[in-house]
C-alpha cells in the first residue's frame, strides 16, 4: 500500500469518527447566488457560504456520533468508512482538518475548494468536496471522501466509490 493511501486512511478516522453516515441524500431546487471566497492571507466569505464552511471543515474534526451527522447520505460508503477508520486506528489516528479557500453555492449544493491538512500543515492542497442542504443544515456530501481517497491513491478509487457521484444542483 502506498503512503499517500496509507495516510488518507489514517486520516479518515478523524474525518468519519464511528464510520457512520447521515439521514438524507440533499439535493434541492432553490438556486442561490455563486460566490468564491477571496484567497490571500484571510479568505472572506458570505454568512451562507461560511455556513457551508462550518459545516465543511467540522465533517473534519467532528467524532464519534458528532462526525456521522456531518455526512450525506447515509451509510453510502460504510464499508470504506469501517476500513479506514480500522486501518487509521492501528496507526494511531492523526491530526487532520480541513481549511477552506472557496465556496461555489448553486442552489442546495456547494462546491468546496480546501486544503487538507495534517497537524496543521496542507498535505493534499486545492482539493475539491461537495456539500449538499439536508433539511435546512449544510452537511459534506460523501463524495468529498471518495475524492480524498482517490487522490491519495494516485487516481484510483477504492471500489465501494464505484457509482458515487458529486451532486448536482
Amino acid at each position: 500500500m502506498n503512503k499517500r493511501f496509507l495516510i488518507a486512511l489514517m486520516m479518515l478516522l478523524a474525518l468519519v469518527g464511528a464510520a457512520c453516515g447521515s439521514d438524507d441524500d440533499g439535493g434541492g431546487d432553490d438556486a442561490t447566488t455563486t460566490t468564491e471566497g477571496v484567497i490571500d492571507d484571510e479568505v472572506s466569505f458570505t454568512e451562507e457560504e461560511q455556513a457551508v464552511v462550518d459545516a465543511f471543515e467540522e465533517s473534519f474534526t467532528a467524532e464519534g456520533e458528532a462526525a456521522a451527522a456531518t455526512y450525506a447520505p447515509d451509510g453510502a460508503l460504510e464499508a470504506v468508512l469501517v476500513a479506514a477508520a480500522e486501518a487509521a486506528a492501528a496507526q494511531g489516528g492523526l491530526e487532520t482538518s480541513a481549511q477552506v479557500t472557496a465556496v461555489t453555492i448553486n442552489g442546495d449544493v456547494a462546491e468546496v475548494t480546501y486544503d487538507l491538512l495534517l497537524a496543521g500543515t496542507p498535505v493534499l492542497p486545492g482539493m475539491t468536496g461537495h456539500t449538499v442542504m439536508v433539511d435546512g443544515e449544510w452537511k459534506t456530501h460523501i463524495s468529498s471522501i471518495c475524492t480524498l481517497l482517490t487522490a491519495a491513491s494516485g487516481g484510483t478509487p477504492p471500489d465501494a466509490c464505484a457509482g458515487v457521484e458529486a451532486p448536482t444542483a
